[in-house]
């Protein structure tokens, strides 16, 4: 059952050019492609930002913590984006609601081990996960 993958990995050892050996449809395929797109050294909100198709710019990083905390996950610093968020672009406060609310429906993932499920598809993680794409609702 998915939901035995807990955390307990060790982040340091991802490989973007590694990552590229996945199948193309593949979350570790997308995930590489990702971080060698953005010039970014992996961390594990890069694989959220994969699965909601939450890119990188400020208002879809606000997004990803709004969609997190919907998810369950309480952090201090995912507050203080929110915070952060919401008092810069206050006219950004329905889409925050909206990522916050598509969080709170999906099956909780946010503590699962996701390192484990590099070789499944993107979509098949997304379905059996409950995560809706949000894509050109920004």
């Amino acid at each position: 059952m998915i939901t035995t993958f807990l955390r307990n990995s060790d982040l340091n050892a991802v490989n973007s050019y590694a990552l590229l050996d996945y199948p193309e449809e593949s979350l570790g395929f997308q995930l590489g492609c990702f971080l060698l797109r953005n010039n970014f050294d992996f961390e594990t909100n890069d694989i959220f930002r994969i699965l909601t198709c939450y890119g990188g710019n400020f208002t879809e990083e606000i997004c990803l913590q709004y969609f997190l905390f919907g998810n369950g996950r309480r952090n201090l610093l995912a507050i203080a984006y929110m915070l952060a968020g919401t008092l810069l672009e206050p006219q950004k406060g329905a889409v925050f609601y909206a990522a916050f609310k598509q969080g709170r429906n999906a099956h909780r993932f946010y503590d699962l081990e996701l390192l484990k499920l590099l070789s499944q598809t993107v979509d098949c993680l997304q379905y059996s996960f409950n995560i809706q794409s949000h894509q050109n609702k920004l």
